[in-house]
């Protein structure tokens, strides 16, 4: 063999994969540009279809494998990146099955998934159930179950909520809230008393109570840290002195805290009123200073 041939031969083995892979792609492409154009009448409909389905391989190469399966509890908004400021490619209806495409990071609530139609999106994995999961190992952002197998599993709060009578828009001024502490519930009324939202939340521990009356809100802002309690939330909205609606808390990496996040149904704030990311958030867009705050 010619020594020049050899190192040919060489080079090309020392080739990226990538590289040889994007070869073939281009090779396939050809071949398919080729058969739609004018030489048509050479490629038969076998061969094309064979084309076809050899480029479908290789793309699908790309395709990040599932890592887990998981249905939704609630209505859950799939977006298009991390964040409630990303825009919402579909809600998918409570009991939706999707596969997460990647492990989340411990206390990072936003997951990468996707649906049986094939639908990518991120969304909150707060209102993700890995119950039904045939994956050998729970994300890592939700807490490790231990003790026997025969235990009877952990009891999850209700996260059913009333559906709107009255879509914002047509809501009668002035709105009002009204949190109930029995219900762990947080609802916004219009002036007919009609059902604007109604939002899962969690008030004050045993010895931390939300204080209960009727407040006004008063400030907002996108995001605090304390560091008395070594927590912090997003979308903090005013209603009393210290106490606020917020999000679910964050540490001082600004990571979800997933174990105070799956608590959310039940009271376990320090005084504070939590609602999932969205929800904070709806109350921060949409419910102006002055609002009504009723607590009982």
């Amino acid at each position: 063999m010619n020594p020049k041939d050899s190192m040919w031969e060489n080079r090309k083995e020392k080739q990226p994969a990538a590289k040889r892979r994007g070869e073939k792609i281009a090779a396939v492409a050809v071949a398919l540009a080729l058969c739609a154009g004018a030489t048509a009448t050479v490629c038969s409909p076998i061969f094309r279809a064979h084309f076809a389905a050899a480029a479908a391989k290789m793309f699908s190469l790309s395709e990040p494998a599932a890592y887990a399966s998981a249905v939704t509890t609630d209505a859950l908004n799939l977006r298009d990146g991390k964040g409630t400021g990303s825009r919402i490619v579909v809600t998918l209806p409570r009991g939706t099955a999707v596969q997460l495409l990647e492990r989340p990071d411990s206390g990072e609530e936003w997951v990468r998934v996707r649906t049986a139609d094939g639908r990518a999106g991120w969304c909150s994995a707060l209102y993700l159930d890995y119950g039904g999961s045939s994956s050998a190992a729970p994300p890592s952002s939700l807490p490790e179950q231990s003790g026997a197998s025969s235990a009877a599993p952990e009891a999850k709060p209700s996260m059913a909520v009333l559906q709107p009578q009255v879509a914002l828009e047509q809501a009668a001024a002035p709105l009002s809230v009204s949190v109930s502490i029995a219900e762990q519930r947080v609802t916004v009324y219009d002036a007919e008393k009609r059902v604007v939202k109604q939002f899962v939340c969690s008030t004050g521990e045993q010895g931390s109570e939300t204080p209960t009356g009727t407040f006004q809100i008063a400030e907002r802002g996108e995001s605090f840290y304390s560091e008395k309690v070594g927590e912090g939330g997003y979308y903090w909205t005013q209603f009393q002195g210290n106490y606020l609606f917020h999000s679910v808390p964050f540490d001082k990496d600004k990571k979800i805290e997933a174990a105070e996040a799956a608590k959310l149904g039940t009271p376990a704030s320090h005084g504070c009123v939590r609602l999932s990311i969205d929800d904070a958030k709806w109350i921060y867009d949409h419910i102006p200073r002055g609002t009504e705050v009723t607590i009982r």
